[in-house]
């Protein structure tokens, strides 16, 4: 269902820009794809059969699934954090997005880096930080004008699912930092 979701949104992002390649529109397919099989692949490995992911573990499958071309490295500062399947797909899809924005806008074909990322639980919310020292972003953009199909799945499921908040900050590159509340993520806690 996540795929079929997935490949109805990328129809509407051709509805309004019909000027795109399909090699383009095959590429973002095959990216969101990964990410989705990323939790599967961790839902295989586990013995016990629990529909339950560490975040950790999670975001750790997803960057062995990038191609950084090593000229990118990535730091981690993440907690164990277990929630359950559906929501591991959409976590995964949201950091998913947010690398491959870093590896396309950030760092361009010579420019070299580092990616951090962060998810840290604190009292009644998670944290969850995606940050790059490339480039940066053209003065005065205004990230909520923007018509990225990548930004619109991460902020639709920040917003609509997980009822969470999403901020960018430029300064040194960018770094979006996200706020989730535990109860929309953490097993045991869901409403």
């Amino acid at each position: 269902q996540a795929i079929i979701s997935l490949i109805d949104i990328q129809k509407d992002v051709l509805d309004k820009y019909p000027d795109m390649s399909l090699d383009n529109v095959l590429d973002s397919i095959t990216v969101r794809i990964k990410s989705i099989a990323a939790v599967h692949d961790l839902l295989s490995r586990d013995k016990s059969g629990r529909s339950i992911i560490n975040i950790k573990n999670l975001i750790n499958v997803l960057v062995e699934f990038i191609d950084f071309t090593g000229r990118v490295k990535v730091e981690y500062d993440l907690d164990d954090i277990f929630i359950p399947y559906n929501k591991a797909s959409s976590i995964a899809l949201v950091v998913n997005e947010l690398i491959i924005n870093c590896l396309k806008h950030a760092f361009p074909e010579d420019y070299s880096g580092k990616i951090y990322i962060s998810c840290r639980r604190v009292d009644d919310m998670v944290g969850l930080i995606v940050s790059d020292n490339g480039v940066g972003v053209p003065h005065g953009i205004n990230f909520s004008e923007l018509q990225n199909m990548g930004l619109s799945i991460v902020e639709s499921i920040i917003n609509n699912e997980l009822k969470g908040k999403m901020e960018f900050i430029e300064q040194d590159g960018l770094t979006v930092k996200i706020k989730l509340p535990v109860k929309r993520l953490v097993i045991g806690l869901n409403q």
